[in-house]
């Protein structure tokens, strides 16, 4: 079971259309803006202020960062396994930090 409690794999899953959507799906739940959302709290704590808190108000991680801490995970993050997501999946929240959003990024592709 991911963290978001779906059982189905990867490659029976609905399609979503853009890296916004898959961010929203995959991350918002602990990437989102205020104090309820443990990564960001986490990030506020670890670079006091520094940088934004909310993931999705930045785009200085690189992709090959994000894709790493997605794979490896850090601090409160877990890490998400390739049954969970796809290498395809991986790119699109990489994409979307960095605001080079591409339309149709489907969730089934391998």
């Amino acid at each position: 079971m991911t963290a978001l409690g779906l059982f189905l794999p990867v490659a029976d899953r609905v399609a979503i259309s853009t890296d916004k959507e898959v961010f929203n799906k995959w991350c918002m739940a602990s990437h989102g803006k205020g104090h309820s959302f443990p990564d960001t709290i986490a990030s506020e704590a670890r670079y006091k202020g520094a940088v934004l808190g909310p993931l999705r108000e930045r785009n200085d991680p690189s992709a090959d960062l994000v894709k790493y801490f997605i794979r490896n995970g850090i601090s409160v993050m877990p890490f998400f396994r390739k049954t969970e997501n796809s290498d395809t999946e991986l790119d699109a929240p990489a994409r979307y930090l960095q605001k080079q959003e591409v339309p149709k990024v489907s969730l089934t592709s391998r």
